[in-house]
C-alpha cells in the first residue's frame, strides 16, 4: 500500500460521523453498545470534538475522535482509534495518530490522554510503542495513558 494516496479530512456532521462509526462497529467494542449510543456520540463528536478519516484510495481506513477543548489544562483527550480490517500493520493508525496529535498541538493542547482496557493488549502496545504511558487507573478493568505532545 503506497501511503502517499492517503488523504487525512475533518467530518463535522452528526449524521456522517454516525455512518463512519457504524463502518467501524467491528473494530471498536463501545460501538456494539447500539444505535443510541453511536448516536449520542456523534452528537457529542459533531458539538464538541473533533473527528478526523484517513482514506487509502478512496476507502475509509481509519478514523479517530478527540476532544482539545481543555484549554485550562492543555490536555488533549483520544476518545476513539480505529484501523478497519485489512488495514492492520500498514502505518495507518500510527499516521492518524500522529495528525491527530498535530491537530490537539494546533488547538494549543501540550499533552493527549485516552483510556484503554488494561486487557487491550493490541491497543496498549500501539499506545506505548508511540509514545503514550500509563499515568492512572480509572476502573479496575481500565488506565489512563497520557503523551506530551510539545514538539522537540
Amino acid at each position: 500500500m503506497r501511503m502517499e494516496k492517503a488523504v487525512i479530512y475533518r467530518i463535522r456532521e452528526r449524521g456522517d460521523i454516525c455512518k463512519l462509526m457504524h463502518m467501524f462497529k467491528d473494530r471498536l467494542g463501545s460501538l456494539r453498545n447500539g444505535n443510541e449510543y453511536i448516536e449520542q456520540m456523534a452528537d457529542k463528536f459533531s458539538r464538541y470534538g473533533i473527528v478526523l478519516c484517513l482514506d487509502v484510495d478512496g476507502d475509509t481506513a481509519a478514523f479517530s475522535a478527540f476532544y482539545c477543548n481543555d484549554h485550562e489544562g492543555q490536555e488533549g483527550y483520544l476518545s476513539m482509534i480505529a484501523v478497519r480490517s485489512g488495514y492492520d500493520g500498514k502505518g495507518i493508525g500510527t499516521r492518524l495518530l500522529s495528525h491527530t496529535e498535530k491537530v490537539c498541538r494546533e488547538q494549543g493542547m501540550s499533552s493527549l490522554r485516552l483510556e484503554v482496557n488494561k486487557s487491550n493488549d493490541p491497543a496498549v502496545s500501539f499506545y506505548r510503542k508511540n509514545g503514550f504511558v500509563y499515568t492512572g487507573e480509572q476502573t479496575e478493568k481500565t488506565r489512563f495513558m497520557t503523551k506530551s505532545i510539545l514538539e522537540v
